[in-house]
């Protein structure tokens, strides 16, 4: 995934998914987190009242979101989740995922108690350099007479 310095991208191409959300309650809340090791996450409130979800966190480096599957799933696809990169960074940004599905177990195996609850992921976000214009900040200069010989103007 790439994106170009200062520039917003869209986290709409990735997903959740869980047998157990089909075996067992499809409206079971599940956590999704979602991180970035630089830049911050803005989230669409449109979205979030469309979808019913819970979250923290937005417009930092870390979201929680809360929601069913399908929910969630929609409202990602949606357009939910923004990364914006630092101010003028480029490089690589690491985003981490992780889903929690709160015990929605599904279909037990008798004596086995090694279910997991959590899973996670990660991508990274290629944030490429964009060649910034110089800028020039206004001189103001004295007047001088004509004639008045040389005069110095000092700049940095």
């Amino acid at each position: 995934v790439e994106t170009p310095e200062d520039n917003a991208l869209l986290l709409n191409s990735f997903g959740i998914s869980d047998v157990d959300a089909v075996l067992d309650n499809p409206n079971a809340e599940y956590v999704l987190n979602v991180a970035v090791d630089s830049g911050y996450l803005a989230l669409n409130a449109n979205v979030i009242s469309k979808y019913g979800l819970t979250v923290q966190g937005d417009g930092t480096g870390a979201v929680e979101l809360k929601g069913s599957v399908a929910d969630l799933n929609a409202a990602i696809a949606e357009g939910l989740i923004e990364f914006n990169p630092d101010l003028n960074f480029f490089g690589d940004v690491t985003v981490n995922i992780t889903v929690d599905d709160q015990g929605n177990e599904g279909i037990v195996i008798s004596g086995v108690d090694d279910t997991l609850n959590t899973n996670s992921s990660s991508f990274v976000i290629d944030v490429t350099a964009v060649n910034d214009a110089p800028e020039t900040s206004p001189v103001t200069l004295t007047s001088i007479g004509e004639d008045s010989g040389v005069f110095a103007i000092s700049a940095s």
